[in-house]
């Protein structure tokens, strides 16, 4: 294992802090988030933020919209447009739940910590 200021590098696998952060907070995320609609908000989240983040490149990505689309949504494709993503992930929750759980409150704040930790 060996840490540097721009990835922790384990054997042969990179990982990227912004990589390795976005991992951690969906992880922490779906850990904490005991309530229906959870993981459909993080997934709602995360296309949300890839495709804002890759709109304005959208000609350049590939050429056909297939590869486009597969491209777009790589996890490893890099920027990400978070404000955007968690702001489509709430409006989903609001428009699914009825109530807000009791946990919510906790869930986004430590997703947020440890998405901003790296």
């Amino acid at each position: 294992m060996n840490l540097t200021p721009d990835a922790l590098q384990l054997g042969t696998l990179v990982l990227a802090w912004e990589r390795l952060a976005v991992l951690f907070a969906f992880g922490t995320w779906l850990g904490l988030s005991h309530f229906r609609h959870a993981g459909t908000a993080a997934l709602v989240t995360r296309v949300t933020a890839r495709l804002t983040a890759a709109l304005p490149h959208w000609s350049e990505l590939a050429p056909t919209i297939p590869e486009r689309l597969l491209t777009v949504l790589d996890v490893r494709a890099g920027s990400w447009s978070w404000p955007v993503g968690v702001a489509a992930g709430l409006v989903y929750l609001l428009m699914r739940l009825r109530q807000w759980p009791p946990t919510l409150p906790r869930s986004l704040l430590l997703t947020v910590t440890a998405a901003a930790f790296p």
